[in-house]
């Protein structure tokens, strides 16, 4: 399928594999207190050096993961991996029968393409929101703070 307008051609193929490991990157200051902030690196199959690597979140609702830092090889990138590495870490740190949604922190002009890519169904299985900016990460924050009561249905 091609989007003509915006010259962007979707591509559909089997994400490429990958190896990954998550550990923990800090978590004082980290903006999903109480939760950490982490690290995932993906290396391809008989490939020592990381390929790719991501910064998330997981956020206190356990609602979607916040993303920032994602970074790949140039010699690996426009083929998957940050797609394959995305997926991965949705899928690891989403509890059963709930796949949590990714959420960019802050979209540069130089990823906006590769986001809306993902958006569009890029990587099957993948939910992509809208980035959180800055201006908007303390007001995001505050909707974790805030008890959430179950709503009663109308009698």
């Amino acid at each position: 399928m091609v989007f003509g307008w915006l010259g962007l051609r979707k591509r559909y193929r089997v994400p490429p594999v990958l190896d990954v490991d998550i550990e923990v990157d800090f978590v004082n200051g980290s903006f999903v207190a109480p939760n950490p902030w982490q690290r995932a690196v993906g290396r391809a199959p008989g490939h020592a050096d990381p390929v790719c690597r991501v910064s998330f979140g997981v956020s206190p609702l356990q609602d979607r993961i916040y993303v920032d830092g994602l970074w790949v090889d140039e010699q690996f990138r426009r083929q998957g991996y940050a797609g394959a590495l995305l997926l991965a870490v949705s899928e690891r740190m989403s509890p059963p029968g709930n796949r949590l949604a990714i959420t960019p922190l802050h979209e540069v002009w130089t990823s906006t393409d590769f986001w809306f890519s993902l958006r569009c169904g890029g990587v099957s299985g993948l939910t992509v929101t809208t980035d959180l900016r800055a201006g908007d990460m303390g007001q995001e924050a505050q909707r974790w703070r805030i008890p959430v009561k179950p709503v009663q249905g109308v009698i």
